[in-house]
């Protein structure tokens, strides 16, 4: 746009992004004593945790995607939903890969994966005050709050954290970008 070449701009982002710190992984892992569908939700979590895929690719996970290298690295298989792409997604943790090799999770839905999401991480004490924004069931908008972060994770989350660690790791941002699909 010729009117704004050369003025300064900024732009304001109302956006608050949470993500899954390493202490929130290491709590989810060790949680216990969780009814079924929540115990399949943390492996689920788990599993989103270290491939940064869209919910929908998430959830759709099946074990013929799944193969494992010489070093137990487990390489996932995923045709994108959204983008149409084919991408391999390795997975070093031990503990993920175990549930990848042994006790895959079962299907469920976003929504109920979104529910229990959050059931299970205020299991697992996370609980931290953290400001953003959660929808009001009165007034039928998101509404800005400081809640415990428990309370505003979703799914998304799962893949901002990915992105956040590795970028922080210093993993190339377009190897990045093509595992998730940006």
């Amino acid at each position: 746009n010729p009117d704004i070449v050369g003025k300064n701009l900024s732009f304001k982002s109302d956006n608050i992004i949470n993500i899954f710190s390493n202490d929130d992984y290491k709590k989810i892992k060790k949680v216990k004593d969780l009814n079924p569908s929540l115990e399949n939700t943390r492996k689920w979590i788990l599993i989103g945790l270290k491939v940064g895929q869209r919910v929908s690719d998430l959830l759709s996970i099946t074990s013929k995607q799944i193969r494992f290298d010489k070093d137990e690295v487990a390489m996932i298989d995923i045709k994108q939903k959204k983008s149409g792409r084919a991408v391999t997604v390795p997975v070093k943790d031990k503990d993920v890969v175990s549930i990848l090799k042994n006790n895959l999770p079962h299907k469920i839905s976003q929504q109920n994966f979104n529910k229990y999401l959050k059931l299970v991480c205020e299991k697992a004490g996370i609980k931290e005050k953290v400001k953003g924004y959660k929808f009001n069931s009165i007034s039928k908008r998101k509404q800005y709050v400081k809640v415990p972060k428990y309370e505003i994770l979703t799914s998304h989350d799962l893949r901002r954290s990915f992105a956040t660690e590795h970028y922080s790791n210093g993993v190339p941002v377009n190897f990045i970008m093509n595992i998730t699909g940006h």
